[in-house]
């Protein structure tokens, strides 16, 4: 008979097996080099974040960018712009670190993950949609970088740098874009009742100290700010991923508390087909996440936020453990598409 402690250890490991799979089904480098950053469920949280889903969303250009944009070639960003406000895949344009060179069991801090997204939420995409063979994922590299931040429905377009400009990730300038032309965006992340310091962090300074697993603050219009993605820990990882990852094992708990009880629809139901001593496991069918139960071969899709228009532990653990686009994935690999 399955205890609770039984219930949330089978729901916390299922979410791992879980994991390994989008892992293996993506390719997604996992070496499992440093022990102790060695858990399937947070390597593939910091995919999953990094990762822009493919959906339409408004586009913001910064002032500084319009001033820029006579720079680049202008025939591919003009696509790359139209990918991105019709919801086309422009993951092909991310750093190859995406799924190839970072990996956050790797014995290497500067390894570990994109310290520009860890530390402040900033993407950078190769202005090039082109791929030098069609079975390439990645698009050919290119000599501009436009740098952006990805919201649910909009995409902040903050700069483009050259590709061989030095410490080009590590620069504050690029937040300081952000507070001119959205301070509404690094409002949540102020630091109030601080003074200011009489100097900010230079560009070779935050790369040092981030490769150190040290966060830095800084200081725009007099005002001290956190980076808005919650900076990097001890590790060089990124917190939002150890944040992220803890959160879905408080949903495994939660949901698991909801099987256990006797008076819940899992247990109600399977009492009606005579199964008093139900078999539950975690597990991922091609509508998405479920809660499964052995003896009966019965299956109990969970909720998403799109459909019961509620954000909560459960729509949590599909939005992040089991996202939409990459069941879809594995679903069309299965099938052979």
């Amino acid at each position: 008979m399955q205890t609770l402690k039984d219930l949330k250890e089978k729901f916390y490991n299922d979410s791992n097996a879980i994991s390994l799979t989008f892992l293996e089904n993506y390719a997604l480098r996992f070496d499992k080099d440093f022990e102790h950053l060695s858990e399937p469920l947070l390597r593939w949280q910091d995919f999953v974040l990094r990762y822009i889903p493919p959906k339409p969303r408004g586009l913001f250009f910064s002032k500084e960018i319009i001033e820029k944009l006579s720079l680049t070639d202008m025939d591919s960003l003009k696509k790359l712009i139209f990918m991105m406000q019709n919801g086309e895949d422009v993951n092909s344009c991310q750093s190859t670190g995406l799924t190839i060179n970072n990996d956050i069991s790797s014995n290497r801090r500067d390894k570990r993950t994109d310290g520009l997204w860890a530390e402040w939420g900033i993407h950078h995409l190769h202005v090039e949609i082109n791929k030098s063979k069609p079975t390439d994922y990645y698009t050919k590299r290119s000599d501009w970088l436009l740098f952006i931040m990805v919201f649910d429905e909009s995409i902040l377009l903050i700069d483009i740098k050259s590709h061989q400009e030095a410490l080009k990730f590590s620069d504050p300038e690029l937040l300081s874009i952000i507070y001119k032309n959205w301070p509404s965006v690094l409002s949540p992340y102020e630091i109030k009742g601080v003074l200011p310091p009489k100097k900010n962090w230079t560009k070779s300074e935050v790369g040092k100290l981030r490769r150190g697993g040290v966060s830095t603050y800084f200081t725009i219009d007099g005002k001290v700010f956190v980076g808005p993605n919650m900076g990097v820990t001890t590790a060089s990882t990124p917190a939002v991923v150890t944040l992220t990852r803890n959160k879905i094992i408080d949903a495994c708990s939660f949901l698991a508390e909801m099987a256990f009880n006797s008076a819940g629809q899992f247990k109600k139901e399977m009492a009606i087909k005579g199964i008093l001593n139900p078999m539950f496991c975690l597990s991922l069918t091609p509508k998405g996440l479920a809660v499964y139960e052995l003896k009966a071969n019965v299956a109990f899709v969970l909720p998403k936020h799109e459909r019961v228009n509620e954000k909560n532990h459960i729509t949590f653990l599909n939005e992040h453990l089991a996202p939409e686009w990459a069941v879809k994935k594995i679903n069309s690999n299965f099938k052979g598409e």
